[in-house]
């Protein structure tokens, strides 16, 4: 984790917040969660912008269960994510020449977690910051997981 110039919080509670999360996700057997949504994205890792208002910006952030999370943004938001995140695993949008769901199913193989039980937004009455076809994009990029819902879990470690 990392001091940015206008974190709402310090750091240490940022690393709390994580510790929380990573204690519920392994209490429920999940390996990690991709978090799509403004709540869940700003709460654990500072990133803020008014894009967030913009229905086609994506920035997802993914958790593992034991290791160090990865923000993901668009070159737009390069310095917003350096300026307002503590997150020191900063991935770019559009610079790999990869879309963005093959983009993070890259990451989580990286991670070791191409097998693993993967935490998503999908729970009843949840939202999802995704299409349905890049949802169906990372399940096709990642066959072997199981995709589950982590709505219960992420907000009790909110709590």
């Amino acid at each position: 984790m990392r001091q940015a110039a206008h974190l709402d919080f310090p750091v240490a509670e940022y690393e709390e917040r994580l510790r929380k999360l990573g204690a519920a996700i392994r209490g429920a057997g999940v390996d990690a969660v991709l978090l799509t949504t403004r709540d869940n994205v700003e709460f654990l890792s500072g990133f803020t912008t008014p894009s967030w208002r913009l229905v086609e910006k994506r920035f997802w952030l993914v958790v593992p269960a034991g290791g160090d999370p990865v923000l993901f943004v668009d070159r737009v938001h390069e310095i917003n994510a350096q300026e307002t995140s503590c997150i020191e695993d900063v991935r770019l949008w559009g610079t790999s020449g990869e879309s963005n769901t093959a983009y993070v199913a890259a990451t989580l193989r990286e991670l070791g977690l191409a097998d693993g039980v993967i935490g998503m937004e999908i729970g009843p009455g949840s939202v999802i910051r995704m299409t349905p076809p890049e949802l169906d994009s990372i399940r096709e990029e990642l066959p072997a997981a199981r995709i589950v819902a982590c709505d219960d879990m992420v907000g009790r470690a909110r709590m």
